[in-house]
């Protein structure tokens, strides 16, 4: 899971929520993520339609040419409006995650194959209610602290990895790793 980088403020951008762009200290943080992700090698791609989400992923998706999924559910009003809709894009993903392990796609390389790692780009509320239903498929309490209850959540421009199993009570978070760039 991956926050946006930091974007141009609200309060002096004049154009609309979707439009605002990432700063270019966003630019440099979303730089130095591509570099980090590119280690876990998702390949899929999904984002909020946003542009300070695109943007953010964009970075990572040029170099590995990836396309980006621009899911609307994503957004911080489609969120608003219907959170269960936008959590549901989570457990989707995640089920189809879990499920393309246990089937061991891990050796297919073919685009076309289902794939087993997905970056996720998003906004800070979104994060929050994702947040609230990790914490219950997360077994050890220690990893619980990294999925913080308290807004901002994430830093700008940073990730979450998550490492995901199929039990027989469903998908559980066996560790969960920081992903923070560092940017000079």
């Amino acid at each position: 899971l991956v926050r946006h980088g930091k974007a141009e403020s609200r309060k002096t951008w004049q154009g609309s929520e979707a439009t605002r762009p990432i700063t270019p200290l966003g630019s440099a943080a979303s730089y130095a993520l591509a570099r980090e992700l590119a280690c876990y090698a998702p390949n899929k791609i999904l984002s909020s339609p946003w542009k300070r989400c695109v943007e953010t992923i964009g970075f990572f998706a040029s170099d590995c040419s990836i396309k980006i999924e621009e899911i609307s559910e994503l957004t911080e009003d489609y969120h608003e409006k219907n959170p269960q809709d936008t959590l549901n894009v989570l457990i989707n993903t995640i089920t189809q995650l879990v499920n393309c392990d246990q089937n061991d796609n891990y050796a297919k390389t073919d685009t076309n194959d289902t794939t087993n790692t997905t970056a996720m780009c998003l906004h800070r509320p979104i994060i929050g209610s994702f947040f609230e239903y990790l914490r219950k498929i997360t077994n050890p309490k220690a990893h619980k602290r990294i999925l913080s209850m308290r807004s901002p959540y994430m830093h700008t421009g940073s990730a979450i990895v998550l490492h995901i199993i199929n039990t027989p009570k469903g998908a559980r978070i066996i560790d969960i790793e920081s992903v923070i760039p560092i940017v000079y």
